[in-house]
């Protein structure tokens, strides 16, 4: 069932297109993301659901309640939403407990069930003892708990967050991430995340709609769009990748034969072959596989290690193929040393026009 209905949306600055006649939906419970490079259209389309921008043309629906349309606006204090901002926005001279009744008190519900719902609140939100509290007296993680928890007060119909965790180091943005995953499925609140930040909306959504200059390019659950982007824009945004001009040679059911720098190689068919012969080779870090110089097959490539960089969990390799530098994951079991001649074995590959 869907909680939020956005169909043809459009938004204009003067001349300039920031929202372009965009749809998509918001199921109940879920965790749906806005995913796409600065000045994309990603904020503006928050704030026109969000009733803090007047839309141009499109409609709006919010809980099966229409909010926009050509005849309809309803102010941003009636559509029962509830909004995180990357500041918090909490006020500093209230206790924790007085900002997330704040919204309560001003409905005028009535004092037992604030605290009744107060108190459930900030017990779901983990942060049952810091009632008493100033924001000053938290930390950037409890008050980001204490932004969410003033939002969630209200019930409301869709929680907004706007790049709430940009102000947080990496270590508490990890950590977040697992709270806001965590609170999202204990509240049943459906969320519309907005981020730049690929990974964040990866790890956090149902669905994720990438926005590139005002429009949906493609809309899906991430493993989806990570395996099957519908495009070259698509592909780099999401994940790491690397690319090699090439030649197509020849076409079959299952492969594709292709020359990199002099070298013929098959290399597993992809989605898309485009139809003009002068292409880019374009492959994920983790498939790619290196072997020793001496396994010489006609579905590997000569290459070089240029740079080792030990992760950890994995060894990052950059490996010269030509005039390209290609980024290579490996485990740990069979290192490399920068000098090394290599082979290169493309597990899977997209084609793209060059």
């Amino acid at each position: 069932m869907e909680r939020v209905i956005v169909s043809d949306l459009l938004k204009r600055f003067g001349d300039f297109t920031a929202v372009d006649q965009i749809c998509f939906s918001i199921r109940h419970n879920e965790f749906f993301s806005l995913l796409g490079p600065s000045g994309c259209g990603k904020s503006t389309t928050l704030r026109c659901i969000a009733g803090l921008e007047d839309p141009d043309g499109g409609l709006i629906e919010i809980g099966g309640r229409r909010v926009f349309d050509a005849d309809t606006n309803i102010p941003p204090n009636k559509r029962l939403l509830g909004m995180v901002f990357q500041n918090y926005a909490i006020w500093p001279h209230m206790t924790v407990y007085e900002n997330i009744s704040y919204p309560l008190r001003i409905a005028k519900k009535d004092s037992s069930e604030i605290q009744k719902t107060v108190t459930r609140v900030m017990e779901t939100l983990g942060i049952g003892t810091l009632g008493h509290r100033k924001p000053h007296e938290l930390s950037g993680g409890q008050q980001q708990r204490v932004a969410l928890g003033r939002s969630l007060a209200m019930e409301p119909n869709l929680l907004l967050l706007d790049e709430p965790l940009s102000n947080l180091d990496a270590k508490l943005r990890e950590e977040m991430r697992v709270e806001l995953k965590t609170i999202q499925e204990r509240t049943s609140t459906p969320i519309l995340y907005v981020t730049h930040d690929q990974l964040e909306a990866m790890a956090l959504s149902d669905r994720i709609a990438i926005m590139k200059d005002g429009k949906i390019l493609q809309c899906a659950d991430p493993l989806t769009i990570y395996n099957n982007p519908v495009d070259r824009f698509v592909f780099n945004f999401i994940g790491q990748s690397s690319s090699v001009d090439c030649e197509i040679i020849a076409e079959a059911a299952q492969s594709v034969r292709i020359a990199v720098d002099g070298q013929v190689i098959e290399i597993p068919r992809p989605p898309q072959v485009p139809a003009k012969k002068e292409a880019s080779l374009a492959v994920r870090p983790e498939d790619i596989e290196l072997l020793p110089y001496q396994d010489a097959q006609d579905v590997t490539l000569t290459g070089q290690i240029r740079i080792f960089l030990f992760l950890g969990n994995l060894i990052e390799y950059r490996v010269q193929l030509g005039d390209s530098l290609i980024q290579v994951h490996s485990d740990k079991s069979s290192p490399y040393k920068v000098g090394d001649k290599v082979r290169v074995h493309f597990k899977k590959a997209m084609l793209w026009e060059r």
